[in-house]
């Protein structure tokens, strides 16, 4: 569920095996996610899921689906954390 309307909420973060993580990329993303952080605390990352969670080298992706804005951002290692965070557009 999301709160407050236009805020941003933080409402999934999961990590496992890489290739479970690379698994549910694919089946989300038809091109994958190829885009990576080229610093730490990049500022839509910071505005959405707040400091220090992405790191150089993270692959970011985000857009519009229907009436909800999201960013996903993909860690890194055998191991890698994923974050989504969404918020309604009002459209």
């Amino acid at each position: 569920m999301l709160e407050d309307g236009e805020g941003w909420s933080k409402v999934v973060t999961f990590s496992g095996p890489s290739d479970e993580v690379e698994a549910w990329v694919a089946e989300n993303f038809d091109s994958g996610i190829q885009s990576e952080a080229y610093k730490d605390d990049m500022t839509a990352a910071v505005e959405r899921l707040g400091t220090g969670v992405q790191k150089q080298g993270d692959r970011l992706a985000e857009g519009v689906e229907g009436g909800v804005a999201f960013l996903v951002l993909v860690g890194q290692g055998e191991t890698p954390e994923v974050h989504v965070a969404v918020r309604r557009t009002g459209r």
